[in-house]
This record gives C-alpha cells, sequence and structure tokens, in this order.
C-alpha cells in the first residue's frame, strides 16, 4: 500500500526476476494498460542484473480516479506473474 496526497504523485517500484527474458508492463486494477506520458512515467530498467530487472511507476498529480490497485506485470512463454500496489 502506498499512501498519497491528492495533488502530489506516487512512485511504485516492482524488482521482477525471470527467464527467459520477460515482457514487462503496468496496469490498473480495471485492467487498463498504462502508458508512459504526463500522467505516468514508467521506467523498466534495461540494466538487468542476472535475470532480475526493476519496474517504476511515477504517477503524477494524483487525483481520487488514481486511488486504486495498480498491477507490475511480467510475461514470458513460461508464464505472467503480477503484483500488486494499492494507492490510497
Amino acid at each position: 500500500m502506498v499512501g498519497a496526497v491528492i495533488g502530489s504523485f506516487a512512485i511504485l517500484e516492482c524488482e521482477v526476476e525471470a527467464f527467459p527474458e520477460s515482457v514487462r508492463y503496468w496496469e490498473r486494477a480495471d485492467g487498463r494498460l498504462l502508458e508512459s506520458g504526463e500522467k505516468y512515467r514508467i521506467s523498466n530498467n534495461d540494466e538487468r542484473v542476472g535475470y532480475k530487472a526493476k519496474m517504476v511507476l511515477n504517477i503524477t498529480r494524483i487525483n481520487t480516479y488514481d486511488l486504486t490497485m495498480y498491477h507490475c506485470i511480467s510475461k514470458n512463454e513460461r508464464g505472467i506473474t503480477k503484483g500488486a500496489f494499492t494507492v490510497y
């Protein structure tokens, strides 16, 4: 759970480990796929350490719509893994 003040920002960090390398992305609880832009700043650290990679989602200008659950997702041919964060 990540506490956030309306009008401020929230940073969610997720570390994934996958072999073979995975496709990594963020989505909201309603299934909306997030794209990097003014509202959401997404960093998928391509500097992997072994099989590990770091995913970061920065949500800017928090409003009531942003107070929900977010998933960091890592997917490859062996399966899919989701991490969950609630912004409140």
